[in-house]
């Protein structure tokens, strides 16, 4: 498929497609099913354990997405 990209806008926009839909994926399942059940497994999996779970985990992705975003943002070799 990389050698057809190359001038084939549909084949650029169907790869794009792809890798984003398996990068959010997997970004979603790492933070928010793993990080989430560990967090919970640390109060004994309780109702609130859950939902304390749930703001950490939050808290966790959005601070990445904050920092990554304010770095795509800038100019390349600038300092952020």
């Amino acid at each position: 498929m990389a050698n057809e990209i190359g001038g084939n806008a549909k084949v650029a926009l169907l790869a794009l497609l792809l890798v984003w839909t398996f990068a959010a994926f997997g970004e979603e399942i790492a933070y928010r099913g793993y990080l989430l059940t560990r967090a919970a497994d640390i109060g004994g999996r309780s109702k609130l354990a859950y939902w304390l779970g749930i703001v950490f985990v939050s808290i966790c992705l959005g601070t990445g997405i904050i920092i990554k975003g304010r770095q795509e943002s800038l100019i390349p070799g600038l300092p952020a």
